[in-house]
Formats: C-alpha cells, sequence, structure tokens
C-alpha cells in the first residue's frame, strides 16, 4: 500500500505493512484524526509514531506527531520530512547535502498550526534529529565532502546543527571556515584533526544569518 499526503510529503509513501490503532472522532474542536502506536515498514526503513492531526471549524489545521524511525538510506529519509512545507532552496540543500549512508536511529517531534511551519517566530516546535551512519555529505561549493561520516544532524525550527560529524578521511587543510549556503545562512565549520592524526571531525552550525558569526559586533 502506500499514504499520500500531498500537503506535507513530496512523494508517496510506500508501505509495506502498517499495524496500529487509527481513526476519527468529532470533537468542539473540530474533527480529530488520530493514530496510536502507528507501525509502518516500507522499503527503505520502519517508523512508530503517536499522530493527531485536528481540523477545527474555522483556521489552520493543528498537527501533533511524535515519531521514532530508522531508515537503510538517509536520501529516502528526506522523504518522510514534510518537505512540502519547506522552502524551495532548503529542500534543494538537503537533496544535495545527504549524498549517501544510513539513518539507524531518528527522533521527529511536530506540534503546532500547519499554517506558520516551520515556526520561525514561535508559535509551534518542530525539531528533527537522527543520525548517520557511513555518510558521504555534501556541504557547500568549493568544500571537500565527508565521506565515510558518522554523525548527529538536529533540525530545530529553522536552524540546522551538525553535532560531531566524524570521517576517519584526511584533510590536507584543517581549519575553521564559514561559507555561504543560502538556505541556511552562514555555514560555520571548525574541523580538528584526531588526537591519532587520522582523519577529522567537525561540529558545525547552519543558521540564518546575514554574516558569520566571528564578524558580529
Amino acid at each position: 500500500g502506500f499514504l499520500r499526503f500531498p500537503k506535507l510529503f513530496r512523494a508517496d509513501i510506500r508501505t509495506s505493512s502498517t499495524t496500529g490503532l487509527l481513526g476519527w472522532k468529532r470533537s468542539q474542536q473540530g474533527l480529530e484524526v488520530f493514530g496510536d502506536d502507528l507501525q509502518i515498514a516500507t522499503p527503505d526503513g520502519e517508523s512508530r509514531a503517536r499522530v493527531r492531526v485536528i481540523f477545527p471549524p474555522a483556521g489552520a489545521a493543528f498537527v501533533d506527531i511524535a515519531a521514532r524511525f530508522v531508515a537503510s538510506s538517509a536520501p529516502a529519509a528526506l522523504n518522510y520530512l514534510p518537505l512540502v512545507r519547506f522552502k524551495p532552496g532548503v529542500v534543494q540543500w538537503l537533496d544535495r547535502a545527504f549524498v549517501a549512508g544510513s539513518v539507524p536511529r531518528a527522533e521527529l517531534l511536530w506540534q503546532g498550526p500547519l499554517r506558520g511551519f516551520p515556526y520561525e517566530d514561535g508559535g509551534g516546535r518542530f525539531r528533527a534529529e537522527f543520525t548517520l551512519a557511513d555518510a558521504v555529505i555534501d556541504y557547500a561549493d568549493n568544500w571537500p565532502r565527508l565521506e565515510s561520516a558518522t554523525g548527529t544532524v538536529i533540525i530545530d525550527r529553522v536552524t540546522l546543527t551538525s553535532v560531531e560529524t566524524r570521517s576517519p578521511e584526511p584533510m590536507t587543510k584543517p581549519e575553521t571556515r564559514f561559507i555561504r549556503s543560502r538556505p541556511w545562512g552562514w555555514i560555520c565549520l571548525p574541523l580538528r584533526r584526531r588526537s591519532n592524526g587520522k582523519g577529522w571531525r567537525s561540529s558545525s552550525h547552519l543558521a540564518r544569518s546575514s554574516w558569520p558569526p566571528s564578524r558580529r559586533r
């Protein structure tokens, strides 16, 4: 079978099995669609989720989703994010950045009205945290790819943080650099060699700003 939510996901989610409680009810808040302990298997991953979507008599729908999932393909895992609600430039950057790898662990929390996503000024919560394994990451033009990398990536509203991304590949010029990447603003890439001299690691933070943090006054 498949799940189709064209206002959230850019592609149908093909399923091989689905279990859990799924239903709907009417209340003073409006029409509520809910799913408890939903376990969904797809060709490239498995997820377990709790879902509430409320359609009020007037105003925007309210989304309340908490999910955990694993995926054999990092690029494919992006399709489980509500990319339709992201700005086109952000989607293009995500597609370009995550070239290969797997996601052995991921968590998603989304609470708030559909209108106003991704809640840059508050009014809702959106946080996706996923661990990468054996990944290939292409941050920006004129910057070497991370090969065979592991680490954690966090999307929190309009910021993206990469925490301790590690790669066994040696860097020729370890340094700290700021690179302009349009969807997220400036990318800070502090690179440090490992103590054994083999490979490198980085803690990078991508956030909206008009200049590198080191140049702020």
